[in-house]
């Protein structure tokens, strides 16, 4: 796995959630589980296999975090979708439905990697250059 298109993608859905909603708590558990997940490859060395990489990882951290609140849970649904589906998209076998099976799911589009970053990083730019451009209220 390549960690640089996760952590782009990661800072810019977080600042996407801070831009939108304001509140950094949110945009921040939006950056730590991309982050989180990258580093769930560590696992993968250790246990042979992703935990957080499947759809009951999804709804279980989702879940648990909505206990807390339902923005977060919500937040952290988003987060956790969206890097799940990027790893469809990119050269990353993951095995989505462990516990039930172990077939792995990939479905790579070629130089979606570079498309990644490159979306990613203009969208970093876009709304830091929003935030910054932005009249206070």
């Amino acid at each position: 796995m390549r960690p640089a298109p996760h952590l782009l993608f990661g800072l810019f859905t977080g600042l996407l959630v801070y831009y939108l909603s304001r509140e950094a708590l949110l945009a921040g558990i939006v950056f730590a589980i991309q982050v989180g997940l990258i580093a769930d490859a560590l696992s993968k060395r250790l246990l042979g296999f992703e935990p957080l990489h499947t759809l009951l990882g999804m709804a279980a951290v989702s879940f648990l975090l909505a206990f807390y609140s339902p923005k977060v849970g919500g937040a952290a649904l988003l987060a956790y979708s969206s890097h799940l589906a990027l790893d469809l998209l990119v050269e990353e076998k993951i095995e989505l439905l462990l516990p039930f099976s172990r077939r792995t799911v990939q479905h790579p589009v070629e130089g979606s990697e570079a498309a990644v970053m490159a979306a990613s990083g203009a969208g970093i730019i876009a709304i830091l250059l929003l935030l910054i451009l932005e009249k206070p209220y």
